[in-house]
């Protein structure tokens, strides 16, 4: 997009989500992490997984692939040379955010929408 050009809603923001199971803590997270990995719609499998679906019983491993494993390592290496110390962890604007610190957030958003 050419410099200048107006920018909708949708492309202001960019999100990737990258998923780094904390297995020490949370015994399920494994296996819900590769069952949204191994999902045709992934979006639509995190946000099972988000709305507790599989709290009391985990997906079965047939939904799981060998590509999943595969993109699960990928990812657990990108979050160790990122050096994140723990989920979720979050970047606006090169800034680096742990865990859930909204007022942070709201506070570097506030003065992004300042700048522009």
């Amino acid at each position: 997009m050419p410099p200048g050009e107006p920018v909708s809603e949708e492309q202001r923001y960019h999100q990737i989500c990258f998923l780094y199971p904390l297995s020490d803590i949370h015994p399920q997270a494994r296996a819900k992490s590769l069952y949204i990995l191994a999902a045709k719609d992934k979006v639509a499998a995190y946000e099972e997984v988000m709305a507790g679906k599989f709290d009391k019983e985990l997906p079965g491993v047939g939904a799981v692939n060998p590509n999943a494993e595969a993109l699960l390592g990928i990812h657990g290496e990108a979050a160790r040379k990122m050096r994140i110390p723990a989920t979720p962890a979050f970047w606006i604007d090169e800034q680096q955010i742990n865990d859930a610190e909204f007022k942070k957030m709201d506070a570097i958003l506030k003065q992004r929408e300042k700048n522009r």
